[in-house]
């Protein structure tokens, strides 16, 4: 691990620490303990670009309080994201203080969308909708840089962070038994990735060695491993952070309120719940960033992308998808912001701007061959399907990890292309016997 790979994780295992007495302050105490824990973390990993982190929240408080809320959200946007890439491009700041900043551009453009929801009523607002077009800059500033998830996620509204202080769900919730039962994994995952990447170096895959002396095969098989050690290490930290909010209380929600992830409570009125909330049964499921089973043991690539860092697929969801005027553009658009947000290398195009080409390749032959099958066949399929699940994401998984294009083009043209080949080619023959398949059932009617 490097340096800051350890910094990371001693702050996120003290954030669990001092989160056990944290969630016993009342209500008041919290959000200015809050708030100042935040700093102080930020100030560790930052040092003086800390300044960086505290000049675009309060700048960005500005735009929401005092520009037109129709508009506030437009200009929030492109204000918090073009910060972001002037830190990347020009400061130069420190992995765990980049990973702040992705945070604080999601809770800014976040919380100035739901403003802009709350303003758009005319009548009928609630107590949460009201408070909404009420904030002070101190507010907003609590919001920004409240210490739980503010390393990496995950995310949460303004409506969830409300609700902490609002509601004493956090106060019934079994937050340490939560906490132990996402934390036991942790360790399972960092020997994984310890052990992975000792066998498996990545920089391996950069050597001359490895292009000189090893076959087409071995390069293409090396995706998986390499993908194995990315993975845990997602999962370990991602983890981690989801265990500073359980242990906490944040999130805490009853279980009859169908809590959604990122979106919280679908029951209407759930804030009656919070008359005798000792009666209920709570879940953390709005702040469940990684599904890691799920992500397991899907069968299928878009599976796989459902239950993957699933706070900010919340995000990208209601602030891009939902809201981008052409539907056309919309799902490129969203995973265009994807990939800006998690930086400005173009690895991180060629990865999550490569779903959509495989995507389709999969739909369709899951539609012709999967869909239907019963039996042995279906369990053959679905190992096949999830073999073919696991290649797409390591294959594109590989240029996340590569970053520059040359190293990319390197390593992509030393394996001859050949997943993109072979997907195009299945997607061809796909198409072709759909139409096929078609043109039969036309001439049977």
């Amino acid at each position: 691990m490097n340096q800051d790979d350890i910094i990371y994780i001693l702050l996120l295992v003290s954030s669990i620490v001092f989160g056990n007495f944290y969630r016993t302050f009342d209500a008041r105490r919290r959000k200015y303990v809050g708030f100042v824990v935040g700093l102080l973390i930020s100030s560790v990993v930052s040092k003086y670009h800390t300044i960086h982190l505290i000049f675009s929240v309060c700048l960005n408080s500005c735009l929401i309080l005092y520009t037109n809320r129709r508009i506030c959200q437009i200009l929030s946007f492109f204000f918090m994201f073009g910060y972001l890439i002037f830190v990347r491009m020009f400061v130069r700041v420190s992995g765990p203080c980049n990973m702040i900043q992705m945070i604080l551009t999601l809770r800014c453009v976040g919380l100035s969308f739901e403003v802009n929801q709350a303003a758009q009523k005319q009548d009928n607002r609630s107590s949460y909708e009201k408070e909404l077009l009420h904030l002070s800059f101190f507010d907003v500033l609590c919001y920004g840089f409240n210490f739980i998830g503010l390393l990496t996620g995950p995310y949460y509204s303004y409506k969830t962070y409300l609700d902490y202080f609002r509601f004493s769900f956090g106060q019934y919730a079994n937050c340490t038994k939560a906490t132990i039962e996402k934390f036991i994994g942790v360790p399972f995952y960092v020997v994984i990735y310890l052990l992975a990447e000792y066998i498996w170096p990545l920089n391996y895959a950069k050597s001359d060695e490895f292009y000189e002396e090893r076959s087409v095969l071995y390069r293409l098989w090396y995706i998986f491993p390499t993908f194995l050690i990315f993975r845990m290490r997602m999962y370990a930290g991602l983890t981690l952070s989801e265990c500073v909010c359980t242990i906490t209380g944040m999130g805490a929600y009853p279980t009859v309120a169908n809590n959604k992830t990122g979106a919280g409570p679908e029951l209407e009125g759930y804030e009656s719940l919070n008359v005798a909330p000792e009666k209920h049964e709570y879940d953390f499921e709005t702040v469940r960033n990684m599904d890691v089973m799920g992500t397991e043991t899907c069968v299928t690539f878009r599976e796989g992308m459902k239950t993957w860092n699933k706070c900010v697929q919340y995000w990208l969801a209601v602030v891009v998808y939902k809201r981008f005027p052409s539907k056309q553009f919309r799902t490129l658009a969203t995973l265009a912001t994807s990939a800006v947000w998690h930086g400005i290398h173009p690895g991180y195009y060629f990865c999550i701007c490569g779903a959509p080409f495989y995507m389709p390749v999969e739909d369709l032959w899951n539609k012709l061959v999967r869909k239907d099958a019963t039996g042995p066949l279906r369990q053959f399929l679905d190992a096949i399907f999830t073999l073919n699940k696991w290649f797409a994401f390591s294959y594109m998984g590989t240029a996340f990890l590569l970053l520059s294009i040359d190293k990319i083009w390197k390593f992509y043209s030393s394996v001859y292309h050949i997943p993109y080949i072979l997907w195009a080619t299945l997607y061809l023959i796909g198409m072709g016997l759909n139409m096929t398949k078609k043109s039969t059932k036309a001439k049977e009617g």
